[in-house]
């Protein structure tokens, strides 16, 4: 599975993930490494690379084009709502 693929099906299958970046990140990570728990997390950031897991920064980029694209996998309206005030404050300390 790809990880545009993963994140989807984490997305369906768990609701609590669309609002959640970290529980989201778990959860693909226990896909592509199902004894992630064993793992201390020092090692899994450490060597993400080598566990051959995705990197944070693809997982949140997917998860916004998925919840973009699908309305009925999308995070509840408070944490909706905190992301469009970051994304509105971005744009304003960022504006050229």
């Amino acid at each position: 599975m790809s990880i545009i693929e993963v994140v989807q099906y984490v997305l369906i299958t768990n609701p609590l993930a669309r609002s959640d970046d970290m529980r989201l990140i778990y959860d693909v990570y226990k896909v592509y490494y199902p004894n992630i728990d064993t793992l201390e997390f020092k090692s899994i950031m450490y060597y993400h690379k080598k566990l051959e897991l995705p990197s944070i920064a693809s997982i949140i980029r997917y998860r916004r084009v998925i919840q973009r694209e699908y309305p009925e996998l999308e995070a509840c309206d408070k944490v909706k709502e905190a992301r469009s005030d970051l994304e509105a404050e971005y744009h304003l300390k960022f504006k050229k």
